[in-house]
């Protein structure tokens, strides 16, 4: 009989890994597959070996399941306060930074904190501190090499 192989170079364990986080349900698979190897024996630094999981995080994981029992591996909504971004108003403020700041009537140069965070307020009624709106332009991956608008001191040879 032959040895059961992945030959496909592009599905390793990385790759797994980051699908079993995209994926519904699945990191609680993945979860649950760890958790009998610990039950069957398999040694913690084996698994973190192979998973790439801190022993840190299979610890809370038995921990969680010796106070709860199977209840700790139903799915926990993510710890700290739900977005006020819609998914709607999320694809929007993208659109919104790939403009030149000045459509809105903000200042020139490139989006930053502070002009996302007038421009939610102004447009959309959503009021956040600066310190979230640089947590939205990051979570935007702004390149700003792709921002429209001209740099604040820019000379005439830099302008577009």
């Amino acid at each position: 009989m032959k040895a059961l192989n992945i030959d496909n170079k592009s599905v390793d364990t990385d790759a797994l890994l980051r699908k079993a986080k995209e994926i519904p349900g699945a990191w609680t698979g993945l979860k649950i597959a760890i958790l009998i190897l610990l039950k069957e024996g398999h040694r913690p630094t084996d698994l973190n070996k192979v998973f790439g999981l801190s022993r840190q995080t299979m610890t809370r994981w038995v921990h969680q399941v010796n106070e709860e029992g199977l209840e700790a591996l139903e799915k926990t909504p993510p710890p700290g306060r739900p977005s006020q971004l819609s998914e709607e108003v999320k694809c929007q403020i993208e659109v919104d930074l790939l403009e030149d700041p000045r459509v809105f009537g903000l200042p020139r140069g490139k989006w930053n904190a502070h002009k996302l965070q007038l421009h939610l307020q102004r447009r959309y009624g959503i009021k956040v501190k600066t310190r979230q709106a640089r947590n939205y332009l990051n979570e935007f991956k702004l390149d700003p090499g792709k921002q429209r608008g001209t740099p604040l001191f820019a000379g005439p040879s830099s302008q577009e």
